[in-house]
């Protein structure tokens, strides 16, 4: 079957994939090809923001309650070739 929008999402994930991840690593065996993989689709879809959808993630979902920040988190991923931001919050309750 041919779908050619299909196939050019699939391009692009695989070229982030290999510019963003396995250009920089060493690689010496298959399972941790595997590991790294499983990483950076987690981070690609989670954490990575997407210039094709406003800077957003993915997986990011609305939350039904206001938020304020206190500080922010990095957490390396892939052993620190990318960063993951995150902010520590706290509920604001109205009454």
């Amino acid at each position: 079957m041919r779908t050619p929008q299909a196939n050019g999402i699939c391009e692009r994930f695989i070229g982030s994939l290999k510019w963003e991840c396995l250009d920089c690593m060493f690689i010496l065996h298959c399972l941790q090809v595997h590991r790294l993989v499983r990483e950076y689709v987690a981070y690609y879809n989670q954490a990575r923001p997407h210039q094709g959808i406003e800077q957003q993630i993915p997986d990011w979902y609305e939350q039904d309650y206001p938020l304020v920040a206190v500080s922010i988190i990095a957490t390396p991923v892939l052993n620190g070739l990318h960063h993951d931001y995150s902010r520590t919050a706290y509920l604001l309750r109205s009454y």
